[in-house]
Order: structure tokens, then C-alpha cells, then sequence
């Protein structure tokens, strides 16, 4: 059973949702929280490069210049500025969720 803060997924706004009605795949969130805005260039490229080479739509939240990234972008990644994660989160179409961890000691 889910803890007691989880709350039934919420309808996605239509952009997003239409963007999970079109992914063939399933959709991976990829979520980096407020390091993202911290990644060198380089990295950056790199991620692009690897995501652009698997089936599934990722949908990142990108802090920056969102439409030059856009542009550089692999066509299977969608960088949005705001997503709600939580109802992306419990939608039938999300395969998987990738996110940093920081121990705290």
C-alpha cells in the first residue's frame, strides 16, 4: 500500500498528455531536480546523444535556454520548463523514472 502523502494521479495537462498518447514506447521521466541547470555542456551533449538512441519518450524538466536545447534535442526527447511529476508519475504510460540521489548525512 501507498504511504499516506500518496495522492491518486491528477489528469495531465493536454500537451502532456497528448505527448504520452504518442509515445509508442512508454515515456521515461528523467528528473535531475536542480542540478540540471548545473550540467557542463559536454555532459549535456553526451545525454543527448545516449537518450536519442533508445525507443521510449523521455520527458526531462530543462532550466535554461529551453528552446536552443531543443533544437540540439534527440527527436525522442521532449524538455519542457514544468511538469507535474507526481501525475506523470502515476500515468499508465510512464515505464520508468530516473533521478539523482544525494545521501544525506
Amino acid at each position: 500500500t501507498p504511504g499516506i502523502t500518496v495522492k491518486p494521479a491528477k489528469p495531465l495537462p493536454k500537451d502532456i498528455e497528448a505527448l504520452y498518447a504518442n509515445a509508442k514506447h512508454g515515456v521515461v521521466i528523467l528528473s535531475f531536480g536542480s542540478t540540471a541547470g548545473d550540467l557542463p555542456e559536454e555532459v549535456m551533449s553526451e545525454l543527448f546523444k545516449v537518450l536519442g538512441q533508445i525507443p521510449q519518450t523521455v520527458v526531462m524538466p530543462y532550466v535554461g535556454d529551453i528552446e536552443a536545447a531543443r533544437k540540439r534535442a534527440p527527436e525522442n526527447l521532449k524538455l519542457l520548463s514544468w511538469m507535474p511529476q507526481s501525475d506523470m508519475l502515476g500515468h499508465k504510460n510512464t515505464v520508468a523514472f530516473v533521478t539523482n540521489f544525494r545521501n544525506i548525512i
